[in-house]
């Protein structure tokens, strides 16, 4: 009986390595493709918030020629109270825009820019008569809104119209404050009065943006 004996040692035998060809291949099919849709939704992502800019720029554009209609009406109206306080309405308004634009531009809403842009809008789109904000603070989840009226009948359908829009669903105010303001006079126009008001957000609550 022959006896066979295994001379082949497997310590001298050359290194596999450790990753095999088709396994790296795969590896790299699936880095790919990862990163394809990472980059789909990056794109997508800025498209939503070019579109955004371009909205708050065209409502910038229209509301500035409206204080032009306007200034040119109280150079014929100069002594009209009604059109000198649409006229700093229309200013304060403006001035809101070019804020809101000029932080878009900057990029410095991308974090939470397309989530808090839903409210600008909403604010933008809701009319809001004899009522104007001049002030909209954002903190975490939290609004504080300060804002000001030609009368006070005014401001409780302004704020019941706030709280039906589904952007401010969850919502939820602390206090709310009201206080006088004289409004610059332009000309000899007689100056006017409006009511301001304040809402402050219940602490550590709110909607989500």
């Amino acid at each position: 009986m022959r006896q066979q004996i295994n001379l082949v040692n497997p310590a001298l035998l050359p290194p596999k390595p450790f990753f095999q060809f088709r396994s790296m291949m795969t590896a790299l099919a699936v880095i790919a493709l990862s990163l394809s849709v990472l980059a789909g939704l990056f794109s997508a992502k800025v498209a939503s918030y070019r579109e955004i800019t371009d909205r708050a720029t065209q409502r910038l554009a229209l509301k500035q020629e409206r204080v032009k209609e306007l200034e040119a009406q109280l150079a014929q109206r100069q002594k009209d109270p009604q059109a000198v306080a649409a006229l700093v309405k229309a200013q304060t308004e403006q001035m809101q825009l070019r804020q809101i634009a000029a932080s878009l531009a900057r990029g410095g809403m991308l974090e939470d820019g397309k989530s808090y842009a839903a409210y600008l809008e909403a604010l933008a789109r809701k009319p809001s008569r004899g009522v104007w904000l001049n002030r909209i603070e954002f903190h975490g989840a939290r609004m504080l809104l300060e804002g000001m009226a030609v009368s006070a009948e005014d401001i409780p359908p302004y704020l019941s119209q706030l709280q039906s829009l589904p952007e401010f669903a969850g919502q939820r105010f602390v206090s709310f404050s009201l206080g006088r303001r004289t409004l610059n006079a332009v000309g000899d126009a007689k100056p006017r009065e409006a009511l301001m008001f304040r809402l402050e957000p219940v602490p550590g609550e709110g909607a989500k943006p």
